[in-house]
């Protein structure tokens, strides 16, 4: 443990600062929650948030902070990124890494060589095919065109681009399979796709969605039988999820909001993430400890979710939301997770034994301790297919660093008495 200005924590985690450049932004796509504004955090106003960073790093039990430039679009604001850069790589308690989430269509030659030489992540927000409808520009320009133009420059950022943002909602809920395709033939075999988690999902857009991600699976899966070595985002996500559920690390909360992060607004003000800047709700200076509303959360306090059987590894999706029903998790998310879940069972029980889809996640940096067993309240929820995800799990992992991860559910049964599980 360590102890700094009174506050004791284990030196593990990173807190997470998010920066708002700016509030504007030069699309304007029908899902954004950003209230666009034309203004733009000034230099004296990023130096005066530093030392409140620390401090809501200390109150998160964290030592070092990582640091995204947000939007809006922050490439609007590049001046200031550049001079933010500068200050903090001076910072002792910034980790080295900086992320920026632009849709990149404001890219320059100077921008590229600024974040090759600083070693900038990126997450590029870009849909792929609906683009033109799910992220307009505001000038009424084709948007496809603009990254036709520009692909050489964004595929010369490759190794700093982290993921390829592609966003599902009701508009695009039966068209996300040619985005995939779309953004793996513009160059990125990481795709990034997510779903829109708001109250906004009718029926009938959940009933498209669940036929597109059946058409996605078969597109994904025949694919990978074909050599590419490919991953989609919420697959990727759905697998984590599992895998620390069944491993007893489960993600109590979804994010970093309330728990090891802050969304800092161009005025200087700390919100919980940027869902909560924009809604002007949960200020960090109007909270004794910034931290405690994360209690209303946990997945176990919902009526809803003692039944389901993804309890044991679900955490209820964005807390945002969640406020807007009610402190209640929506059930338009509920669907959508089970979906998820049921597609990437799919992927795994048919690829289990393809050596490239083994490679892919052999060798991801999972970084957990697979050798802890959940505790369960009740056994029960654990149902069949959580159970035969545990071991596709334990098959594809067979030979590789994570050989040894401790499955053994003879300590559960004999503690909880199940005869068969």
């Amino acid at each position: 443990m360590t102890r700094i200005n009174g506050y004791e924590f284990s030196d593990v985690g990173i807190f997470h600062a998010c920066v708002l450049m700016t509030n504007n932004c030069n699309l304007e796509c029908p899902y954004c929650y950003v209230n666009q504004k034309k203004d733009k955090m000034s230099l004296e106003t990023f130096k005066q948030i530093i030392p409140n960073i620390h401090k809501y790093m200390f109150m998160s039990h964290k030592l070092k902070y990582r640091l995204a430039f947000f939007g809006g679009e922050p490439l609007l604001n590049f001046k200031l990124i550049k001079e933010a850069v500068n200050i903090i790589k001076e910072d002792k308690y910034f980790s080295g890494e900086f992320r920026i989430i632009s849709n990149l269509t404001l890219l320059t030659k100077e921008m590229v060589n600024f974040i090759k030489k600083n070693n900038i992540k990126v997450s590029f927000s870009f849909d792929g095919a609906t683009s033109n409808i799910s992220r307009r520009m505001k000038n009424g320009k084709d948007i496809l065109e603009i990254y036709k133009n520009k692909k050489e420059m964004i595929l010369s950022l490759k190794d700093n681009i982290v993921n390829t943002r592609s966003m599902i909602y009701p508009g695009n809920a039966d068209k996300f399979s040619d985005n995939f395709l779309y953004l793996y033939n513009y160059g990125f075999n990481k795709v990034d796709l997510d779903i829109v988690r708001d109250d906004v999902w009718r029926a009938e857009d959940l009933k498209k969605f669940k036929n597109e991600l059946d058409k996605l699976v078969d597109i994904y899966i025949d694919m990978v039988k074909d050599g590419k070595k490919i991953s989609i985002g919420i697959i990727n996500r759905m697998v984590g999820t599992i895998v620390r559920g069944l491993s007893g690390m489960k993600d109590v909360y979804p994010c970093y909001a309330g728990v090891h992060g802050c969304a800092v607004d161009t005025d200087g003000t700390f919100y919980a993430c940027e869902r909560f800047l924009q809604d002007k709700t949960f200020r960090f200076d109007e909270m004794k400890n910034p931290y405690v509303y994360r209690e209303y959360f946990k997945c176990e306090n919902f009526d809803k979710c003692k039944k389901c059987k993804l309890q044991p590894i679900c955490n209820t999706g964005c807390n945002f939301p969640q406020i807007k029903n009610n402190f209640n998790p929506l059930d338009s998310f509920c669907t959508l997770n089970k979906l998820i879940f049921k597609a990437t069972l799919k992927i795994f029980d048919e690829l289990k034994d393809n050596k490239v889809f083994i490679n892919i996640y052999q060798n991801r940096d999972y970084g957990y301790n697979f050798r802890t067993l959940q505790q369960l309240n009740n056994l029960k929820t654990y149902d069949k297919d959580l159970l035969k995800f545990r071991g596709i799990f334990k098959h594809i992992f067979k030979g590789s660093k994570y050989d040894n991860v401790e499955t053994n559910f003879n300590v559960l049964k004999n503690k909880y008495n199940i005869n068969k599980l």
